[in-house]
Order: structure tokens, then C-alpha cells, then sequence
């Protein structure tokens, strides 16, 4: 069968047609830009401008590693090519849909409000927030390119432009000066602080001898105390842990050799160490980090800095470790105040680099990076122990081995609790023997996180723990720390020995964040752009809070390296130290290895049932055991006794609810019958009720088996802490789409603990026999509340 071909005027009608398309789109083309007049090009400025401003914002976010000018000429070097390119693409496809407006101009507005979008929708920022700030950035680039453009037309009369001038002048300064005065005395004071707090410069050799000690205040007491000191209260002549001590000080670093990024571990370190073979946990060492860093998985450098004291004599060892920061931005000088402090006290303190285990935006994060950050530790101890038996080296016969201790923070306190129970996570042998020989004594995490390694967590047992935690902390915004608190366990061996026991704290401090506590990490716990929407008002300056890392970490260190019992009442209550602490509210809790459990509240699944044959009997208020919960509701790996009460509980207007935990044939007692407090530790829910009003008030009765009784306010001791309300953006409803959702619960459950002498009880009844205890019962003063009880028993 033949084809049918078409006529040929046909033919040549439909060739010209095609023509014609092609030519009109051609011309579009060519005509791209022939709406963008000289005013248009000139309000490009604006759109410009914004895209320099996210550059240096993602100079600040992503780091390289080689300089922060390389770094920002970089970024906005690439950022304007792409932005020019990609706009004059965008141009040409708007030409050709033949919309008659200044296309390059309004490619330039497309290009902005994408980017923007993208970058922080891709920092985690919900889709609302995204569209927010691309559109606002957008529109503020857009208003100061026109109004750039209308200053520089001829066509628009002086007056206006001065006009326009001077009212942009004035919402500058009234809106941008008064923040970057702000910004700038608090830089300048919280460098001030660092050199103050950092005498001794990196490289350089000095001791507390030069230091100006007639510019540091006397040495300041706690002499307010009116409970008996032999009840557990702190010495009134106590002086201040933070203060600089009695010791030179001298400082080295030790490493490899192999760093490329810093000198001090690489051409110029003091002290040479072996590197270490970590290939058996890394499997994904990138090449970037190799060229980074000049060395692999294989050869892991030892790198630290020393402070020690300067005279002869033995010490106790004190490891301070970094978290994950950015890994081109370096971690390890951020605890020199500390490492200085200590020093000076009679401490040799090593700061460990881990900066190679770190997050890279180029490189991700090696595989069981939290392993290796403990694996890393033991391999310093183990570097440190030969240090101390070689001549050579200034650590020679300078460290008492039996009493070491490891600073974490962030995912440092992690590593640090999992190098303290080295035996459970390494099996290598001669690692084995080495940490019995030398176990670690004490543990002190700072924000730590609690993450699942190897589909397990730490158990400590017989080891001093402190964790201390920020309610502003932005990055770790769970009190993770508490998790490991109540999986920190003690026997009961040192009960009858006139060893000092074991013990367990922490703190929660109300206005601290993540970052402060390491002085190269600034003041944002997250990142650009996010961290721009972080509140800052409501935190305090980097000097406060590392004055407070220094009060408890000192003093947590005299107490269980150096036998000082008589800083313990610092954890048992703040108070007792509060002459020392920067203003604000703290929680504390704590226990240690000569407590007696009358219950936990895991004992068993009974809701009224408490171990020993003792009983729950609750009038007038609901009690449940169940979860204590972190502030994203998940379990702080402990239970307790969930107690609420109100008027519809209650028979009649003059009744008053009350809990009794009740043990007819006696509480258990320690086996010397020596009891001298009770103790207990409570959360304040109120803040999950609808309506409460005013500060809670319980009276406490103590019993024995005899029927005496007393009954004393609790306030008399400690008053109850409402736990503080976080709003970590800048407006609350913000909290809900910044990083994630993860700041949507404004309060987290904080426990605080109350230890009661039994010698104001006894006072209130002599008759009370506090040797046959039968019991404690909580009367509820406050019209409704809602609490938990958790760790109640007796020293």
C-alpha cells in the first residue's frame, strides 16, 4: 500500500510555522533582558546582598577547617558566581513564557527565596518557618535594593532620597546598634574571663606564682548555715573551690606529631606519644579526613595538654574531654580554665583531643565514633602510665594512679562513664588487666548524652558520679545525665568501713546552656542559621557558668580524689555553696554507698506494695508507680510514685490529704542502727495541672514503731523548686518548628532531693525513737498538687 503524501503548499505551510516558533522563541531569548533597566540592575543590590548575608552564614556553619577569612571570601566568591548564573538561567526561562517584566531581577528574588527555603528547611526548620524567613529575608533584600536604586535615580528629587535616607538610618540604629553593642561587651567580657580564667598560653611555660593573687578577692566562706555541721552541712570555714590554689603551675602538651591542624600536637608538640590502631571499630575513615587531619584510622594520635603542678609529689589524674563539635573547629583548649584551676589545686589535668572523631559537614562521622571516644581515653591512661615511670618526660613519678578521674561533656560524658566500665565494652586483655589495675574513681558529666552502643547502656558501680545539666541546653535539651545517675550503683562494703562511701549527684542549673561550658564552642548550642533563633536573653555569660563548672567539678574532685568530705554538702544541697555560685536557681540530688532504701519504687508491680513488708496508704490523694520522663517523654531509665491530690479527693473541707509509707514491723535501718536523716527525692509536676496556684507546702511526719511522732514543715529544710520553664527561640511558638520540634515541651521533670536531720525531729519529740522508725507520712498543706517520689531511705 501505498503512502499519502501531502500536497506540497501543505508541506511548506507547516515548515513555516515551525520557523516562526523557533524564531519567536529565539528572539525571546535575545530580548531577555530588555526590561531590566538601569533602575532594575541596580535593585539587584538587595537580592545580592541577602545572598552574601546566607553565605556568611554557611561560611560560619560549615567550616573547613583552614581559617574563617578563607572560609567566608570562599562562600561568597562561590555564592555569587551560582547566584549569578543560576539567576541569568532562571531570566531566560521567564523570556520565554514572554511575561513582560524585569526578569533578571525577579530571577534574582526566585534565587533568594529557594536557597533560603532550602537551607534551613534542610537544617532540620519546619516547612512554616522555612517559607517564613525565605520570604521575610527575601522581601527585607528586595526593600533595600529599590530603595538603593530610588537613592541613586536621577528622577527622584534630593528631598526624597534624604528623607528616605535618614528614615533608614534611624531603624538601623534603632534596631541593629543596641544588639551588636550587646554582642560585642559580651565578647569582650567573656574574653576577658578566658584570660583571666587561661593564664598560661598555649606553647608557653608559667605557674600560679606569676599570677596578680593581690586582684583576687579574700577567700570567701559559707558561715550561714544554722543546722548542726555534724548533720551534713558544709564547713563555714570552707573556702571556695574555684579559687586559684597554692601550686606553680606548669603546662606541655604530648602528641604524635602527625597533626596538620595544630602545632601544638604536630611540629611543635613537647612530648612524643605512640599513635593507636582504632581500624578494628572505624570502618569509614574518608579520605577528606586523612588529608585533613595527615593521618588515618590506623595511626590515631595521642594528643594532649598538660597542667601539673610544679613541685615533686604524686597527684591525682584528671582527663577532660570534648563532645562532638564541628570537627574543623576545635574542641580540646575550651577546658583550659579548668585544666588550670585544677592544676593549681594539686590535680594533673589533661585535656584529650578527640577532634579528629568529630562531625564533619564534609565527611560525615566515623562509624562507633562513641567506642572509640572511650577506647581513645583508655589508650591516653594507658600512653600517661608509661609517662609516669619515664625520666624523661616532665609527668615522671608525678601522678598517683589510684585515684583518676574523667570529665565528659556532651558526648565526652558519655565516653567518659563508658571508659570508667571499660571491662563491659573492650575485651581486649592487657586493656582488661591495665583498668583493674588502675580503675577509674570518679566520673564527672557535663550535658552528657545517653545513646544505646553495641544495644547497650553503662552500668557504674562503685564509682563517683556527678552530672551537671543546663535547663537552657539547646543541644542536649533532655537531662540525659540522670539516666546514668540511676544506673550508677553502690554496694554496701564501705557501710561499716571508715572509708569515704561512694557517691552520686547531680545538678540542674536553671538559666545554663550546652555550649558555654567549653570556651571555643561560643554562646549558640546549635548551628547556623538555626542558632540564630536561639534566645540569649534568658542565659547567663559564659564567665557565670564556667564559674560554676569550676565550684562543682573542683569541689566533686577534692571530695572523692583527695578524701575532702567536707565540700559533700554542696551536692546534697546548693545552698551550702551558695556564696560561691553565680545567682540563679538550682536543683541538686544525690546519694551515696552508706544509703539505706526503705523503697525506689521498682521493688515490685504492686501499686501499694513497698519491699519489706511496708505498705502504701494514701488519704485523700491518687498515687502510681510509673516512669520518670525526660522533657521529650521518654524514660530517665528509673520509676517513681506518682502522688496527686485535690478538694474533689477529699470527704470534707477540714480534711488534708496525706501519703504514709508505712512499715508496722520497721523500716529497714542501716546495721549499726545509726541512723541520722532521712532522705528522699521529689519532682514538682505542677506544672502538668491546670490549675495551681502559689508555692507548694508539705508537712513531713516522721513515726516510729512505738506510736511518737513529729511533724515539721518541709520548707523548715529546703523549700520545693518549680522546675523552670525553657523557651529556648526567640518567641515561644517558635520552640514548636526550630531543630526538629525538639524544644516543644517548655519544662522537663527535675528531681530534687531533701535530706532531713533526724536530730530537728527529735527536738520537736524526744520521745521520738528514731532507732524503731515505723514510717513517713506526707501531709499535703496546699489545696492540690501533683508530685513524685523517688529514692527514699535513711543514712
Amino acid at each position: 500500500m501505498s503512502a499519502t503524501l501531502e500536497p506540497n503548499h501543505l508541506q511548506s505551510k507547516n515548515t513555516k510555522v515551525k520557523r516562526s516558533l523557533t524564531s519567536i522563541l529565539l528572539g525571546r531569548i535575545k530580548r531577555t533582558f530588555q526590561f531590566d533597566t538601569l533602575f532594575w540592575r541596580t535593585a539587584m543590590i538587595g537580592s545580592w546582598s541577602v545572598t552574601i548575608l546566607t553565605c556568611l552564614f554557611l561560611a560560619l556553619s560549615l567550616p573547613t577547617g583552614f581559617g574563617v577569612t578563607l572560609d567566608l571570601m570562599l562562600f561568597s566568591i562561590l555564592g555569587t558566581a551560582i547566584f549569578w548564573i543560576v539567576s541569568h538561567l532562571l531570566a531566560v526561562i521567564i523570556a520565554l513564557t514572554g511575561i513582560k517584566v524585569p526578569r533578571l531581577y525577579v530571577a534574582t528574588l526566585i534565587c533568594n527565596v529557594v536557597s533560603i527555603f532550602f537551607i534551613f528547611y534542610e537544617d532540620d526548620s519546619s516547612l512554616l518557618i522555612s517559607i517564613l524567613f525565605a520570604s521575610l529575608l527575601s522581601i527585607g533584600g528586595m526593600i533595600i535594593g529599590l530603595l538603593w536604586a530610588t537613592l541613586l535615580c536621577k528622577n527622584v528629587s534630593s528631598f526624597w532620597k534624604f528623607t528616605i535616607l535618614t528614615c533608614f538610618l534611624i531603624i538601623l540604629t534603632a534596631n541593629f546598634i543596641p544588639d551588636l553593642i550587646s554582642i560585642t561587651t559580651q565578647s569582650a567580657s567573656n574574653q576577658t574571663a578566658d584570660r583571666a580564667s587561661n593564664p598560661v598560653a598555649d606553647g608557653a611555660t608559667d605557674s600560679a606564682s606569676d599570677f596578680d593573687l593581690d586582684s583576687v578577692s579574700d577567700l570567701t566562706s559559707v558561715s550561714h548555715f544554722d543546722v548542726n555541721p555534724a548533720e551534713g552541712v558544709a564547713d563555714s570555714a570552707l573556702t571556695n573551690p574555684a579559687l586559684t590554689g597554692i601550686h606553680a603551675v606548669s603546662y606541655f602538651t604530648y602528641g604524635s606529631g602527625s597533626n596538620r591542624r595544630l602545632d601544638e600536637f604536630g611540629a611543635n608538640v613537647d612530648v612524643n606519644s605512640n599513635p593507636v590502631d582504632a581500624s578494628q571499630f572505624i570502618s569509614n575513615w574518608s579520605w577528606y579526613r586523612t588529608f585533613f587531619w595527615g593521618f588515618d584510622e590506623t595511626t590515631l594520635p595521642l594528643n594532649g595538654r598538660v597542667w601539673m603542678p610544679e613541685e615533686d609529689g604524686k597527684y591525682p589524674l584528671v582527663l577532660l574531654v570534648h563532645g562532638n563539635h564541628i570537627m574543623e573547629e576545635f574542641s580540646d583548649e575550651g577546658y583550659n580554665y579548668l585544666g588550670q584551676l585544677l592544676a593549681s589545686r594539686g590535680f594533673v589535668a589533661v585535656s584529650i583531643d578527640e577532634n579528629f572523631l568529630n562531625y564533619s559537614n564534609y565527611s560525615g562521622i566515623p562509624t562507633n565514633d562513641m567506642k572509640v571516644r572511650a577506647w581513645i581515653l583508655l589508650q591516653h591512661l594507658m600512653q600517661i602510665e608509661q609517662f609516669n615511670q619515664a625520666k624523661e618526660v616532665p609527668l615522671y613519678n608525678k601522678i598517683d594512679m589510684q585515684n583518676i578521674a574523667i570529665m565528659g561533656h556532651s558526648r565526652g560524658g558519655q565516653a567518659a562513664a563508658m571508659a570508667a566500665d571499660g571491662a563491659s565494652w573492650f575485651k581486649d586483655e592487657q586493656l582488661q588487666q591495665f583498668t583493674q589495675q588502675y580503675p577509674i574513681k570518679t566520673v564527672i558529666a557535663i550535658a552528657p548524652t545517653d545513646k544505646q552502643v553495641d544495644k547497650k547502656y553503662t552500668d557504674l558501680k562503685n564509682i563517683n558520679y556527678l552530672t551537671i545539666q543546663g535547663a537552657m541546653d539547646g543541644d542536649v535539651s533532655d537531662f540525659d545525665g540522670e539516666r546514668q545517675y540511676a544506673r550508677t550503683t553502690f554496694n554496701n562494703e564501705k557501710e561499716k568501713s571508715t572509708e569515704n562511701p561512694w557517691m552520686k549527684s547531680t545538678l540542674y542549673v536553671e538559666a545554663a546552656n550546652h555550649s558555654q561550658f567549653n570556651s571555643e564552642w561560643g554562646s549558640r548550642d546549635i548551628s547556623l542559621p538555626q542558632g540564630l533563633f536561639l534566645r540569649h536573653s534568658d542565659i547567663i555569660d559564659t564567665a557565670s557558668q564556667q564559674e560554676i563548672a569550676k565550684v562543682y567539678v573542683t569541689a566533686f574532685l577534692e571530695a572523692t580524689l583527695k578524701n575532702k568530705q567536707a565540700y559533700v554538702p554542696l551536692f546534697q544541697d546548693y545552698r551550702n555553696g551558695e556564696a560561691w555560685l553565680p545567682a540563679s536557681t538550682y536543683f541538686n540530688r544525690y546519694e551515696d554507698s552508706t544509703f539505706v532504701v526503705w523503697s525506689t519504687f521498682e521493688e515490685n508491680m504492686s501499686q501499694t506494695a513497698l519491699p519489706s513488708n511496708g505498705s502504701i496508704i494514701a488519704s485523700g490523694v491518687t498515687t502510681h508507680k510509673e516512669a520518670y520522663k525526660n522533657r521529650s517523654q521518654s524514660s530517665k531509665n528509673s520509676k517513681g510514685l506518682k502522688v496527686e491530690w485535690g478538694n474533689s479527693n477529699l470527704s470534707s473541707p477540714n480534711e488534708v490529704a496525706s501519703l504514709s509509707l508505712n512499715w508496722k514491723q520497721g523500716t529497714p535501718t542501716p546495721a549499726t542502727k545509726n541512723i541520722t536523716r532521712i532522705s528522699f527525692s521529689l519532682a514538682n509536676l505542677n506544672y502538668l495541672l491546670e490549675n495551681t496556684s502559689g508555692a507548694m507546702e508539705i508537712d513531713v511526719e516522721v513515726y516510729d514503731v512505738h506510736g511518737n511522732k513529729a511533724i515539721l514543715p518541709l520548707s523548715q529544710f529546703q523549700n520545693i523548686l518549680e522546675p523552670p520553664e525553657s523557651t529556648f527561640t526567640w518567641y515561644k511558638w517558635m520552640d514548636d518548628y526550630i531543630n526538629d520540634g525538639k524544644y516543644e515541651e517548655d519544662t522537663e521533670a527535675i528531681m530534687q532531693t531533701f535530706i532531713l536531720p533526724l536530730q530537728a525531729y527529735t527536738q520537736n519529740n524526744p520521745k521520738l525513737d528514731v532507732t524503731s522508725l515505723g514510717g513517713i507520712t506526707f501531709h499535703m498543706k496546699s489545696s492540690s498538687g501533683l508530685i513524685m517520689l523517688d529514692d527514699i531511705g535513711v543514712y
